[in-house]
């Protein structure tokens, strides 16, 4: 189950032809009724407002360590993309600028640099 404002975000992936699998939108007589094999994903938000929810397991998924104190199981995952997929994307984009905000951008700069302008937010 996907939380109501996860929704607008399962829809772009969906329109741009990406199986996200089966899922529905949160009911909570559904969540109440059946407590086995049910999955809710909630951005983290609203992820401590759950706590005390009854039959459930709570897990964290984020790559920023300071997230994840008292978050019952912790899922260290990262959302950032490595050096090939940010020239991939930036290739099926085809921006006029890129803006980098996280990490040093110095190197994507160089790599573009007289073809695409690099933005670097944090200098």
């Amino acid at each position: 189950m996907v939380h109501h404002s996860i929704m607008p975000f399962v829809k772009i992936y969906e329109d741009f032809g990406m199986e996200v699998g089966n899922y529905k939108m949160y009911d909570r007589k559904v969540m109440k009724n059946q407590h086995e094999h049910q999955v809710y994903i909630v951005p983290p938000m609203v992820f401590h407002s759950y706590h005390k929810a009854i039959n459930v397991v709570r897990a964290f998924a984020s790559g920023w360590k300071n997230l994840q104190q008292q978050n019952g199981i912790s899922l260290y995952i990262s959302d950032h993309a490595d050096w090939n997929a940010i020239l991939e994307t930036i290739d099926k984009v085809q921006p006029k600028q890129v803006w980098t905000l996280h990490g040093d951008g110095k190197q994507l700069k160089d790599y573009f640099k007289g073809k695409l302008e690099i933005k670097i937010m944090n200098e």
